[in-house]
């Protein structure tokens, strides 16, 4: 390893600077809380159907209401072990709730900063890219001028697909930060 440091033969890693990695570290965090949110609610979903307790259909538009969580709160069981489990799961996907609010007003104050706010109002100009997805680039990609070019950048973000057709099979290529191409 010596030797190849020696003779410029190892390429160098990125390594981001501590504050990148800190606000790196803050939007995955959002994305964990949403995951285990989802698994809260479909925890509580299953409960649901085990116990047969059909959810009224004003509450199946799939959104999370306070007017649901109280329609939740309010259904009784036979044992009362099976009502403190519903509270159980219904107070940990609360708590995920207003985790994912405070952690999502961290983020927007990040957006909004000096170090982020020119680039997140830019990014944001592009249809579909929004302030998550504008301030996980941002913190993920960390400078742009670190890459060569944009084939580079494209590489390195997995945007690099190929489909090479013959008849009717399709083979699909993607390119990894290398540039070693996968099928």
């Amino acid at each position: 390893m010596a030797r190849g440091l020696k003779n410029n033969e190892l390429k160098a890693i990125f390594v981001p600077e501590e504050k990148q990695e800190a606000d790196r570290a803050l939007i995955r965090s959002r994305d964990r809380t949403v995951k285990d949110l989802t698994v809260a609610k479909n925890r509580i979903k299953s409960f649901l159907k085990i116990y047969g307790i059909t959810v009224p259909e004003e509450f199946t538009t799939g959104k999370w209401t306070i007017r649901f969580t109280k329609w939740l709160s309010q259904l009784s069981f036979t044992e009362s072990s099976s009502k403190r489990s519903l509270q159980y799961y219904l107070q940990q996907a609360n708590f995920l709730m207003t985790q994912r609010k405070q952690i999502e007003q961290e983020i927007q104050s990040l957006a909004t900063g000096p170090l982020y706010g020119h680039k997140v109002n830019l990014l944001t100009t592009i249809p579909s890219v929004g302030m998550l997805t504008a301030m996980t680039f941002l913190t993920e990609i960390g400078g742009i001028s670190r890459f060569k070019n944009i084939d580079h950048l494209s590489s390195y973000c997995g945007l690099t697909p190929d489909c090479r057709n013959s008849g009717p099979d399709r083979t699909h290529y993607w390119y990894d930060q290398t540039g070693k191409c996968y099928s």
